[in-house]
């Protein structure tokens, strides 16, 4: 590989570890050059100017993000350079409530117990939902949210998993309900039979208008029956939905902005809380603690886990942050601990130095708090045989298991976990929540339409 592209590389792998905004504050322009140049953009002179503001205001909203979901991790992606009315093209269509005309599905204290009860569930392992695409910049994301859901439908009901088409109902039906009803009345097509368009056209010229509706509706190849809505907008009642298949949901899609991975918090109160987004709520899942390590070191300026890779929250960093060898998680630990001082030593304890210290194979990792030197970003996957060190145990560890709820987003595969989003379960965020319903005695023999 050339110089040039593995620099390009290391660069690209340098962004996307999303814990370098306190960094590229500090030094935007170089920063900005960088990140323009891993994704290949371009600018005059004028232009660069306006781009890098955005660049920068995105920077500070990922920054206030950060602070307020401490288990997630942001960065730029490819929309950093946006403005906030163009980046307003990503969302569009959301559904503030259902219709009153949509019955309402209501389940008892016992039945909401035992959806709790009975952990996790993800559709998308089940092999219900199709793959992640991106709407652009075509304010189109309910019709999104609306297929990705009948088409989870469809396939629950004893059908084969079929990408079916948004641009049909984007082209033919513009009257929101997540193109629900219209799926109901006429059925829709096939993605092969009314292909989705050039969704990454910058110009928006080429996001509508290339579907031929009476062709499309000629293929119709799933329909649905009909469709319930929750009796409130209360986690706990939508959980008992969701176990019965993937729902069309709307939230403020704010939190997205640089979102890398991890569990979003949101807010259910104004100013903080404008629903501008849809999505498909496709899994409920439960992240695991951290285990403690069953011997905890001398030094108790520190705790330790094992068996979990925790991350570390964008911030500040160790003045050497790339990882070096060490002889022991002794040495790893003592060391990130030394550096910050014991408390309550000033100024050393607000210096984001070193958040946390990972121990794996001989190899020590320093990982940055953020600003104020009090938050950690929270556990992603557990990773076996890596041992993590909390001095004074500045982010409390959780001793339960954090719900979530899993949704798939219309932004592509790069965007989030894989084109997925985890949001904390129990905040009230998710909005005009509805569950496309297929009776199963009633389904098409989609066979015939192979």
């Amino acid at each position: 590989m050339a110089r040039g592209a593995l620099i390009l590389a290391s660069m690209a792998n340098a962004l996307n570890e999303a814990n370098r905004l306190e960094e590229m504050l500090a030094a935007p322009s170089g920063a900005f050059d960088q990140w323009a140049a891993v994704h290949q953009k371009a600018y005059t002179a004028p232009e660069r100017a306006t781009r890098l503001a955005n660049f920068v205001a995105n920077l500070d909203k990922m920054a206030a993000l950060a602070r307020a979901s401490p288990m997630a991790v942001f960065g730029p992606d490819a929309f950093s350079d946006l403005s906030e009315a163009e980046a307003a093209f990503l969302r569009g269509g959301a559904v503030e409530a259902v219709p009153a005309y949509v019955p309402r599905a209501t389940f008892s204290p016992a039945e909401v117990q035992a959806a709790l009860d009975a952990g996790e569930v993800d559709w998308v392992k089940r092999g219900m939902i199709t793959t992640p695409v991106s709407q652009g910049r075509c304010a189109t994301c309910a019709f999104f949210a609306g297929i990705a859901a009948t088409e989870g439908a469809w396939a629950i009901a004893g059908n084969p998993l079929v990408k079916l088409s948004e641009q049909q109902e984007i082209d033919c039906y513009n009257n929101g309900g997540y193109a629900l009803p219209h799926i109901q009345q006429d059925g829709v097509a096939r993605n092969a039979d009314a292909p989705l368009a050039n969704h990454s056209d910058p110009t928006l010229r080429g996001c509508r208008g290339i579907t031929n509706c009476s062709n499309a509706k000629a293929h119709a190849f799933a329909k649905i029956d009909g469709m319930r809505a929750p009796a409130t907008h209360n986690d706990v009642d939508i959980l008992p939905l969701l176990r019965l298949g993937p729902l069309a949901i709307s939230i403020d899609a704010g939190p997205y902005n640089g979102y890398r991975g991890g569990i979003l918090s949101c807010s259910a109160s104004p100013p903080y809380h404008h629903v501008d987004h849809a999505n498909a709520l496709v899994g409920f899942g439960l992240q695991q603690p951290p285990v403690p390590c069953q011997q905890q070191p001398t030094n108790h300026s520190y705790a330790t886990y094992c068996d979990t890779a925790w991350t570390g929250r964008q911030g500040g960093f160790w003045p050497e942050w790339e990882p070096f060898a060490a002889s022991s998680l002794e040495e790893c630990c003592s060391r990130c601990a030394g550096i910050v001082g014991e408390p309550p030593e000033e100024p050393a304890w607000n210096k984001p130095f070193c958040g946390a210290a990972v121990f794996r194979g001989g190899t020590c990792s320093m990982l940055a708090t953020s600003a104020d030197g009090h938050s950690l970003s929270g556990m992603p996957s557990p990773s076996p045989g890596a041992t993590t060190c909390i001095p004074f145990s500045r982010t409390p560890a959780p001793e339960a298991p954090i719900p979530y709820w899993k949704l798939k987003n219309s932004w592509g595969p790069g965007f989030g976990e894989g084109g997925y989003a985890r949001l904390l379960f129990g905040n009230t965020c998710l909005r005009g929540v509805a569950r496309p319903i297929i009776n199963s005695t009633s389904v098409p023999q989609a066979a015939e339409r192979e």
